[in-house]
């Protein structure tokens, strides 16, 4: 998922997407200028969920000993996405992760514009150690109910999904994956 486990490097990676020295991947007439703001099809929650968690590991550092798990995440934004691929290259690589840093890097414009509101605003839960890791959690476990959500939404718009068995299967499937993941959400809340 992440630039790391395919074996390039972050450098490469925001040459591409500004179009720099070296940028050799993809068409020429790519749009790098595309603003990243503009995402179809995903809620709002979704979208501030997602930006969330990754405001919170640059933030607090030490959630990164759930990167596994926020690697085998879907993500549904792709700003989302490829900020999280640069923490993980920064985190890997053993640099420094600050808010501050992140937002006087050189990543572009678009992505500190998203990231800056929500690294700017004060933390509720307030660095106590196991308040931090039990909202990261609830937040990792909302944004799997925005994919199931997603990807339920997804199969019923399918043309004739009413007419096929497996319809019927996949929307089971949906409900109790999202019903386990409330009742998990639920539980996180009370303890």
């Amino acid at each position: 998922m992440g630039a790391n486990k395919l074996g390039i490097s972050m450098d490469a990676v925001l040459r591409d997407f500004k179009g720099g020295t070296g940028a050799k991947n993809g068409p020429s007439n790519a749009d790098t200028n595309s603003n990243l703001k503009e995402v179809q099809g995903i809620s709002g929650p979704a979208l501030d969920c997602e930006r969330k968690i990754v405001s919170m590991l640059v933030k607090h550092t030490g959630l990164f000993s759930y990167s596994e798990e926020i690697s085998s995440m879907e993500f549904m934004d792709i700003a989302s996405s490829y900020l999280w691929d640069y923490l993980y290259t920064i985190y890997t690589g053993e640099e420094e992760i600050s808010p501050v840093g992140i937002l006087t890097s050189e990543l572009p414009e678009d992505l500190k514009q998203i990231l800056a509101p929500y690294l700017l605003e004060e933390d509720s839960e307030k660095t106590e150690p196991g308040e931090l890791h039990k909202v990261f959690r609830i937040l990792l476990l909302q944004q799997k109910k925005f994919r199931i959500e997603e990807k339920f939404g997804n199969s019923i718009k399918k043309e004739n999904v009413f007419l096929h068995p497996k319809f019927f299967t996949e929307l089971s499937f949906y409900r109790k994956e999202k019903e386990k993941i409330l009742e998990h959400i639920r539980s996180q809340s009370t303890t």
